[in-house]
């Protein structure tokens, strides 16, 4: 049982360096391109920031795994590709959320937290003005 969990922190724990080397590999992109993959992001997750609804959040993610799947089928593979960089950073929020809620242990609770913090810090860092200001009306 311990080797189990020490099996899956270190998955889990892992979850956090890979987000951040997805997050570093967006952040070489042109300013304007972080905004639209910002912008993506945001639009498909501001509904759900302070959901605690498992099922919505489960609809989402299927929904954005389905259009990743589809984007790769025609060929994305890497965040060049603006609509698979924001449909991974959606896919990984929605995890990310849904774990925070569903968790039984704390650590995956936290570091989910996490997870979804690094998240949302990249959509704050590259939102456009106009729709920053847009939605605080």
């Amino acid at each position: 049982m311990v080797l189990y969990l020490i099996a899956v922190s270190a998955f889990v724990a892992g979850s956090i360096e890979r987000l951040s080397r997805q997050l570093d590999q967006i952040g070489l992109l042109p300013q304007a391109q972080r905004s639209t993959v910002a912008r993506d992001v945001f639009l498909a997750i501001r509904t759900h920031l302070q959901s605690k609804e498992v099922k919505e959040l489960r609809e989402l993610r299927r929904r954005v795994q389905d259009k990743r799947a589809i984007l790769i089928y025609q060929g994305a593979r890497d965040f060049t590709n603006l609509h698979f960089a924001a449909a991974t950073m959606i896919d990984q929020w929605a995890a990310s959320k849904l774990e925070s809620l569903t968790s039984p242990s704390l650590t995956h609770e936290v570091l989910a937290e996490r997870r979804c913090r690094m998240i949302d810090k990249f959509v704050q860092e590259n939102l456009p003005d106009d729709l920053v200001q847009g939605d605080a009306g």
